[in-house]
């Protein structure tokens, strides 16, 4: 839990945060049914979009990483709509394991990049969970985007002179 806090703190705060309100715009500006988001993190999408549910509106929040999912639920625990919002620490197949047309949003931040191996089997996951007009958002780092991040984060650690975080970080990437 200590490192996932860890991760949480420094790549949710420079990606997953950054990106996250970018992504919510695609999304409806009030959320009626049920929205999945695939890979929740640290909570960073989930906080944006939780202010947006109307009373009936649930947000379903997967994350593979049980040390994520825990830290998710954390962040996300003082919200005044938190019974709204169900943060699972599950594989992404489970997600899928609903009838067709569940889902009114699918998004994902950051996640999908590096998890799903066939693109068109999944794209077409997706189209039969989502509701007729339901919207698919996404973020995503291409390959190897993860690694240059991490070498350009070291190198301005380095530059700073900020020893303990650059150790932190070469231990984090031995991971």
């Amino acid at each position: 839990a200590q490192v996932a806090r860890s991760l949480a703190r420094g790549v949710s705060a420079h990606w997953h945060d950054r990106l996250a309100p970018l992504l919510a715009r695609l999304i409806p500006s009030t959320l009626s049914d049920l929205t999945l988001e695939l890979g929740c993190y640290a909570g960073a999408l989930t906080r944006h979009l939780a202010p947006r549910l109307d009373t009936n509106a649930r947000i379903i929040a997967i994350e593979p990483n049980n040390a994520m999912a825990w830290v998710a639920h954390k962040e996300l625990q003082d919200r005044e709509n938190r019974k709204q919002l169900i943060i699972r620490a599950a594989p992404f197949e489970e997600a899928f394991d609903v009838g067709p047309r569940s889902y009114n949003n699918i998004v994902a931040n950051l996640t999908l990049g590096d998890r799903i191996v066939d693109w068109s089997a999944t794209a077409q996951q997706l189209q039969l969970k989502l509701q007729p007009g339901g919207r698919f958002a996404a973020t995503m780092l291409l390959r190897e985007s993860w690694r240059e991040a991490e070498d350009i984060l070291s190198e301005t650690l380095r530059q700073m002179d900020l020893r303990d975080s650059s150790l932190a970080l070469q231990r984090l990437q031995r991971m």
